[in-house]
């Protein structure tokens, strides 16, 4: 029997097996026999799945020669018989993560603050920005301008680079933010709308480039299907940590930092 396999997360792995194999031959002047059998069995229960196997084949051959004018006689048998079962595995449910109702200010003087549970995100036209804040640890990430990114905002730690075209920010209750540019003069973009989406619940933002004459409009619907299908397709894509300390590049799979873009 095999040794059992290491723990998997989620579940262990348990593992066994037998083969079985016999042949029996007779002989004698008037008679000759013989016969087989072998079986196989095999089970697997893994994190992947469950799975028992089953074979056994038997083979008998005799020639029995009967004495005088009686004639012979010749008889063989053969049987194969395989079953193969599996059955699904079930992991320890994976936490679900707290999703906290949402809210918003309003827009005022061209200005308005967003309530995502964990993170609040501030919208301010005159600078065509958005500053999205953890609100346990207070760290701050501030997407501005034509359209630069900056990590650590507001603190002795910021970094800032340029980056082109979208960008796509992924917080740890499964919402979704996806920023949206607008070409500006001389080749740049400056970021201009916002599609926010967790499950049935969506965010619209639109005007916010200061080029862009019309008005900061945050509108909130709970038709998120639709408003994912709005989202980023391209552009640089930032998981938050579950701690709230930073982002994860998603190209990179390292932890996102202002060289990584070069707009």
């Amino acid at each position: 029997m095999p040794a059992p396999m290491p723990p998997f997360a989620g579940g262990g792995y348990q593992t066994s097996s037998y083969n079985n194999f016999s042949q029996q031959t007779y002989s004698d002047p008037s008679n000759y026999y013989q016969s087989m059998s072998s079986s196989n069995s095999y089970s697997l229960n893994s994190p992947m799945g469950s799975m028992s196997s089953y074979q056994a084949f038997n083979s008998m051959f005799s020639n029995q020669a009967a004495q005088g004018s009686s004639g012979g006689a010749n008889f063989s048998y053969s049987d194969f018989m395989r079953s193969t079962s599996m059955n699904s595995y079930q992991f320890p449910p994976t936490p679900t993560p707290t999703q906290s109702a949402w809210s918003d200010t309003g827009v005022n003087n061209n200005q308005s603050s967003i309530d995502l549970g964990q993170y609040k995100l501030d919208l301010d036209k005159a600078h065509s920005s958005m500053m999205l804040t953890d609100k346990a640890s207070n760290i701050a990430t501030k997407v501005w301008g034509d359209p630069h990114i900056d990590f650590n905002s507001g603190s002795d730690q910021k970094t800032s680079s340029l980056f082109n075209g979208s960008m796509t920010f992924d917080l740890p209750d499964n919402t979704t933010i996806g920023v949206h540019t607008q070409p500006g003069d001389g080749g740049v973009s400056f970021a201009d709308g916002l599609t926010i989406t967790r499950g049935n619940d969506a965010y619209n933002v639109t005007g916010l480039s200061e080029r862009n004459s019309a008005p900061l409009s945050v509108e909130r619907s709970n038709n998120g299907f639709a408003a994912w299908q709005n989202q980023p397709q391209d552009g640089p894509h930032l998981m938050a940590t579950n701690s709230g300390t930073g982002w994860v590049n998603e190209q990179t799979h390292q932890m996102a930092k202002a060289s990584d873009f070069n707009g």
